[in-house]
């Protein structure tokens, strides 16, 4: 058994019921949502087609200080709720923030395993199913889901052509058994046990905050407390794409908040790491523009923003300390 995971002798029998709390479901379903009520309400409707799972379940929504019509919108699916308000909890908060969000959860979540979704994703019908055999099955800390863009899009020359040049858009099919060595938060899962020993999410990470990167942050916590993640391959999200999404604009703008993010948490080193690794990035984004490759100098493309970034969040930083 790992530091942080869980013993899998928990789960004899096939029954999933590995580290379940008395007289609480032993899954919690976490969504943190911030003025999307439309995809919102659409991957409600998809839990509701969920395949049970053999133990008890909930679904936790964290309204992000929406102004849209979300809050109605939840209220109106909370009081819907089949198991008089034993399936559908909510909160909200007033300040918005998606680490803030899910955060918050974990203080009303009675599960002891969570299970994440982002708001703009749909769940294959095995889906939760998938996710309670894989930590039945598995001493894991914490695991990553499948994450698969939508066929038509796939199928659509010009839309593939953005999203595997862009990678605004997150797409996750690794080789069965694999051991990630990060998270991605539109589908994975950790243990409350895990959650209790690293902490929560980091709150200047995130939407709402720098933009993104606390998924990745928590698991990078995850992997240096002693935990291993695993690969949950069934268990399958497809993901929304965003026509907004597809844009230089909006490539540009992602990859320097993953910059931003990288070096807040990691603490590069601006002359030793960053830089050297921006100049390898700029040669390497010169020689694919000039045979052509698009997709790969695209991606050399989006390190350098990344880069450079960091260089620039580093020199801030250094700057308002001297200061």
């Amino acid at each position: 058994m790992d530091a942080l995971g869980g013993s899998r002798s928990a789960g004899a029998g096939g029954d999933g019921a590995a580290d379940v709390t008395p007289g609480a479901p032993s899954v919690s379903i976490l969504v943190a949502s911030r003025n999307r009520a439309g995809s919102l309400r659409a991957l409600l409707d998809s839990l509701e087609l969920l395949e049970p799972p053999p133990i008890p379940w909930e679904i936790v929504v964290a309204d992000s200080a929406s102004t849209d019509e979300t809050p109605a919108m939840l209220a109106a699916w909370r009081a819907a709720d089949p198991r008089r308000g034993e399936g559908r909890r909510m909160l909200r908060l007033d300040v918005p923030g998606k680490s803030r969000a899910l955060n918050a959860s974990f203080e009303i979540a009675r599960g002891s395993l969570f299970a994440f979704l982002d708001d703009d994703v749909t769940p294959d019908r095995s889906w939760l199913r998938e996710v309670v055999a894989y930590f039945a099955d598995n001493d894991c800390a914490a695991a990553q889901g499948s994450v698969h863009w939508p066929p038509e899009a796939e199928a659509d020359p010009e839309i593939r052509r953005r999203l595997e040049c862009y990678r605004t858009i997150v797409r996750v099919v690794l080789p069965a058994r694999s051991r990630p060595l990060d998270l991605v938060g539109a589908n994975m899962a950790i243990r409350r046990s895990t959650i209790e020993r690293v902490g929560g999410f980091d709150e200047r990470l995130g939407a709402g905050a720098i933009g993104c990167g606390e998924d990745t942050e928590l698991g990078h916590r995850v992997l240096r407390l002693g935990g291993w993640i695993g690969y949950m391959e069934s268990a399958v999200v497809v993901h929304d794409v965003d026509p907004g999404r597809l844009t230089e604009e909006y490539f540009r703008d992602y990859h320097r908040r993953l910059g931003r993010s990288d070096q807040l948490y990691r603490q590069r080193s601006p002359l030793t790491w960053t830089l050297p690794k921006l100049v390898k990035s700029e040669v390497r984004f010169a020689a694919y523009r000039l045979t052509g490759d698009a997709a790969r100098a695209y991606a050399a493309r989006a390190r350098c923003l990344q880069y450079a970034e960091m260089l620039r969040t580093a020199w801030q930083r250094r700057r308002a300390t001297r200061g």
